[in-house]
């Protein structure tokens, strides 16, 4: 986990021996000390993983478990919130998919769109 999160920071003897190759370029990667400092770590480890696969496939296992667990906590109270004020209709699916989508919906722009009354 150590080596996942401060990269640039560890010795090359923290790193396991199959991996301390690849580890050494990306330390001396000009390009990717930059690209850390603006992005998450999930993000970083995506973008690096075909340059350095064995690095990029290790990082990612360790970080995935807790995107996994930040979605479905996330889910959870969604789902809570919806039921909580909704009470016990049982449709809740669509309001659930409009809650855990990453798309902002454009709901002023649609209703711009609609004419409120047809003209004769």
């Amino acid at each position: 986990m150590a080596m996942t999160r401060d990269t640039f920071r560890r010795h090359v003897d923290d790193v396991p021996t199959e991996l301390q190759e690849e580890f050494l370029e990306l330390q001396q990667n000009s390009s990717a000390k930059d690209k850390v400092n603006f992005l998450s770590l999930s993000e970083f480890w995506v973008i690096m993983n075909p340059i350095y696969p064995g690095l990029g496939n290790n990082a990612l296992c360790v970080l995935l478990p807790f995107t996994a667990t930040c979605l479905c906590k996330s889910s959870l109270s969604s789902l809570l919130t919806i039921k909580s004020k909704t009470g016990n209709k049982h449709q809740i699916e669509c309001d659930l998919r409009c809650a855990l989508s990453a798309t902002v919906p454009l709901i002023a722009e649609s209703a711009a769109r609609k004419q409120m009354h047809k003209s004769h």
